[in-house]
């Protein structure tokens, strides 16, 4: 379950391929802002590409930490 939630956060290439991000950012995620910021313009905003990349990085150990604490208390009951 962790690692189907972590691909959801990262999930790209299909939505990319599908739609490119579907009409007026409908299904737009936070990895495909992304490549917009870093890849999509005519000048590149590497920084706020990056920025939006490692909150990616904090929002998947976030969930990954709470779903760790709450398989744990759930053994220990």
């Amino acid at each position: 379950m962790l690692l189907g939630l972590v691909y959801t956060l990262k999930v790209f290439d299909i939505i990319w391929i599908m739609s490119k991000g579907g009409p007026g950012d409908a299904s737009s995620t936070l990895a495909i802002w992304s490549y917009r910021l870093g890849f999509g313009s005519t000048l590149p905003k590497f920084g706020p590409a990056a920025a939006v990349g490692n909150l990616l990085i904090v929002l998947a150990v976030l969930f990954g930490l709470v779903y760790i604490h709450t398989q744990r208390k759930q053994q220990l009951s």
